[in-house]
């Protein structure tokens, strides 16, 4: 990015040049091209939806705890029975 463009980013004056100053609006150019494809990428969702997300994930851990648990329990419970005989 160029340094006049991180200066107008941040916020700073940049003296006589601002009246100079003109954005390009095209994908292709670099000032504004790169700033836009980066907005998705950059805009912070609601906090419901990264907290949906994180839920599921538990709750597929949880799921593959209790299918594991599931197994041990089994495997244990059959050696169990197999030394009772």
């Amino acid at each position: 990015m160029k340094p006049i463009n991180v200066e107008l980013t941040m916020g700073h004056d940049i003296g006589v040049s601002a009246s100079y100053y003109r954005l390009k609006y095209s994908y292709g150019e670099r000032s504004i091209g790169k700033l836009i494809l980066a907005i998705p990428l950059l805009t912070i969702s609601s906090g419901s939806d990264i907290i949906k997300a994180k839920l599921l994930d538990r709750d597929n851990a949880i799921q593959k705890m209790k299918e594991k648990y599931g197994q041990l329990l089994s495997a244990f419970c059959s050696i169990l029975f197999f030394y009772s005989i």
